[in-house]
């Protein structure tokens, strides 16, 4: 525990427990003469941590306000502590991250998001030459019913001498794209392209996947090509290639649509326009648009009898009721480690993650140790894309999201929860075990459900002579399946509790409790059958895209 004196006299007792980090601070909770508090102390002491002395005094200011006052946190003192500046702030319950995790209702979140809408555009109002630069969901605090924005370290006035950056500070899922570049001049249209982000978050439980950032001008090998020490100084199109972006991907957009349509749908595509150019919109805008949604969802649902006006009135996104996916299940009973659960007769197919996602193979890539590789489409000479192919070259990340995409289209809660560590970027994922969306079996479940396989050749898709005939080099069966690369679900006869493909065609991501490495089952269209269980331990990267594995989805009885 240390104390800490303010200028004003007072003085700060901070908790023994390790800080939170953020890119340039640490956070310590404390105690004050006005009750709980965070101190927020600059990692780097004077002269570079002045920043921190400036949003201090931004964040007075603002609270000084009558317009702004209930829109930031009250500052509680400051001062410097072994050479760092320091400013205590009030402390809040949670983040507005933290409550998206613990708001599953479409209409529970469409009022949230209209709430962080009006926020900024109350601040927006009042102080229309501030541009916050760093908008997104864990810069939200929220107690109970009040919600405060916070974190104006690297905000600026669009007006005198601070108007144009130095440094390229940024968080990617919810920057525009130039804000990756430095010497840029400040745009308040960055404001709205990280609220535009935040409200995805908010309506679809996850950020976008970096708008705008997978179409940078890169090398081969996957990297920025950079210009030098000047980059960035000219108009950001001679850097980024705003041509070949999207305001969201297909997956993003699949996602989207999955959960709402209408006037938030259009205006966060206006303000997610990667071209600065062509960015349309605003906090109120995005108020308005959220506001009108919520209005739709709460007409009267018309009854079938009405016919053609109601059929019209569907098309035009009037009714926005989920539709339940065709995702046939069967039941589980009880075994010695698990209760009772259903899982997905057939493994996941190309063509329900095109219909749910709105990507397929032709457009992804596989990732390993090697960083990104070959098409996956194409394996050799034997190509793997089909509609009724298992989907494959799939992370453990990209199959939690289709399970949080498929759960949010058939109205049900969405398992997991997905959260990105400020100071790594590193994704984590918590599964709620209330939810009753689509999971990933755990291994216990999956070896109770296959159980030890069918160990006659053949009996599955594995490697056998027709896949010899294309990979001379390879073991494979005494026998010919006719398939030498993936085939149709449920072409093979049914195993253990009418299965399809339970020990064969695309092995399969399980929950485990490994970040890195998680477990997937073991035979696939490309290994010879094994005498081993079904449930033979091995690990993946989590991050890897690989040819062989995809995923079946399990949720509760």
């Amino acid at each position: 525990m240390a104390t800490l004196q303010t200028h004003a006299g007072g003085s700060l007792e901070t908790r023994d427990t390790p800080p939170r980090r953020g890119g340039e601070s640490a956070v310590y909770d404390a105690t004050g003469p006005a009750g709980p508090c965070v101190v927020k102390v600059a990692l780097d002491p004077l002269p570079f941590g002045a920043w921190l002395e400036r949003e201090r005094a931004l964040l007075a200011d603002l609270g000084a306000d009558p317009a702004t006052a209930d829109l930031v946190p009250r500052v509680l003192g400051h001062g410097i502590w072994d050479g760092r500046p320091f400013v205590a702030l009030e402390r809040f319950a949670e983040t507005l991250e933290t409550q998206i995790g613990g708001t599953p209702s479409p209409a529970a979140r469409l009022a949230l998001a209209e709430r962080v809408a009006l926020l900024v555009e109350r601040l927006h109002r009042a102080r229309p030459d501030l541009v916050h630069r760093d908008l997104k969901p864990s810069n939200f605090l929220a107690d109970g019913d009040r919600l405060v924005l916070t974190d104006f370290g690297i905000a600026r006035e669009n007006s005198g001498r601070q108007s144009t950056t130095t440094r390229a500070l940024y968080t990617a899922d919810y920057a525009a794209p130039e804000q990756a570049l430095p010497h840029r001049q400040v745009d308040p249209s960055w404001d709205e392209f990280g609220l535009a982000a935040t409200i995805f978050h908010v309506l679809v439980g996850e950020p976008p996947t970096a708008p705008g950032t997978n179409a940078w001008r890169r090398t081969p090998r996957g990297l920025l090509l950079r210009a030098g020490k000047d980059e960035g100084r000219d108009d950001a199109a001679i850097y980024l290639d705003f041509r070949a972006m999207e305001p969201l991907s297909r997956s993003d957009l699949a996602r989207l649509d999955a959960v709402v349509r209408g006037p938030i749908r259009r205006g966060l595509l206006a303000a997610l326009a990667p071209d600065p150019r062509r960015r349309r919109g605003s906090a109120a805008s995005l108020a308005e648009a959220l506001r009108a949604t919520r209005a739709r969802r709460q007409r009267p649902r018309w009854p079938a009898a009405i016919g053609v006006a109601g059929l019209a009135a569907g098309w035009m996104g009037w009714s926005l009721t989920p539709s339940p996916p065709n995702y046939p299940e069967v039941e589980i009973p009880a075994g010695p480690e698990t209760e009772a659960f259903l899982l997905g007769e057939f493994e996941v197919t190309q063509a329900q993650w095109r219909d749910t996602l709105g990507d397929g193979l032709e457009t992804r890539r596989i990732f390993d140790a090697q960083g990104l590789g070959a098409s996956c489409a194409l394996y050799g000479r034997v190509s793997l894309a089909g509609p009724e192919n298992p989907m494959v070259c799939v992370s453990f990340l990209d199959a939690v999201r289709f399970a949080n995409a498929l759960s949010a289209r058939a109205g049900l809660v969405p398992a997991y929860r997905v959260t990105e560590a400020p100071e790594t970027g590193a994704s984590s994922v918590a599964w709620d075990r209330a939810a009753d969306g689509w999971r990933l079996p755990t291994a216990a479940e999956w070896d109770h459900a296959a159980g030890s396989g069918d160990p006659t050749p053949c009996a599955e898709n594995r490697a056998d002579r027709s896949y010899l005939a294309e990979f001379p080099e390879s073991n494979a069966d005494d026998c010919d399946d006719r398939w030498p690369g993936l085939s149709p679900v449920g072409h093979f006869p049914a195993g253990s509790h009418g299965l399809r493909d339970a020990s064969g065609n695309a092995s399969e991501w399980l929950w485990d409790g490994d970040a890195r490495q998680r477990q997937v089952t073991r035979d696939s269209w490309a290994g010879p059958r094994s005498a081993l269980p079904a449930l033979d331990a091995q690990h993946r990267d989590a991050n890897g895209r690989f040819l062989t594995v995809g995923l079946r989805l399990a949720r509760r009885r």
